[in-house]
């Protein structure tokens, strides 16, 4: 990785850092706007801490390869990798899917240390998939913390140029309680 791009990534993260940092004035659970409290460039990784510690428990990571077909191509996906024991809310048979508001969050749904692709582009193409949407789509989370968890969900949007938009989020004050989601614990 070059080094204006990570110089970039860390200039996203600690913006990031300022928000939820912003967000314990009101409450350590929750941040809300209408309009994006962060955006990212295309193609930028971005380091995203939900309970607002200083430290990072996601990363929403483009990863691209080229493959020597005929003809060449080459593809970028976006997927969350959640960083120490912390998890992403996945379906094992759809994959990563977005969550309706006011569904439960809680440990019967299904969960993973990373994402399937929440968008893609091939050749240059606009991004596709599931969260590529006018109106942003919610994605479950859970952090584990001294042997709990408190689930959580982030609204987010990608444009079809690739850049992502962070909205809304919230975590459940109590340990091992579910959370719906959109709503603020």
């Amino acid at each position: 990785m070059n080094t204006p791009r990570l110089a970039i990534t860390s200039l996203f993260s600690l913006l990031l850092i300022a928000s939820c940092k912003q967000a314990s004035q009101t409450g350590p659970e929750s941040v809300t706007t209408t309009k994006p409290i962060l955006t990212t460039t295309p193609l930028h990784n971005l380091n995203f801490d939900l309970d607002g510690d200083a430290k990072s428990d996601y990363l929403f990571e483009f990863t691209g390869w080229y493959t020597a077909t005929i003809p060449p191509s080459y593809a970028w996906v976006l997927f969350v990798n959640a960083l120490d024991s912390n998890q992403v809310q996945n379906s094992s048979l759809r994959g990563t899917l977005p969550i309706g508001e006011y569904v439960p969050i809680s440990d019967t749904s299904g969960w993973n240390h990373y994402s399937q692709g929440l968008a893609a582009s091939v050749n240059g193409s606009p991004w596709t998939g599931r969260f590529v949407k006018t109106t942003a789509q919610i994605l479950g989370f859970r952090l584990s913390r001294q042997g709990s968890y408190y689930y959580g969900w982030v609204t987010l949007s990608i444009e079809d140029d690739g850049s992502l938009s962070i909205f809304d989020f919230a975590i459940s004050k109590s340990a091992d309680t579910p959370i719906r989601a959109g709503i603020h614990a």
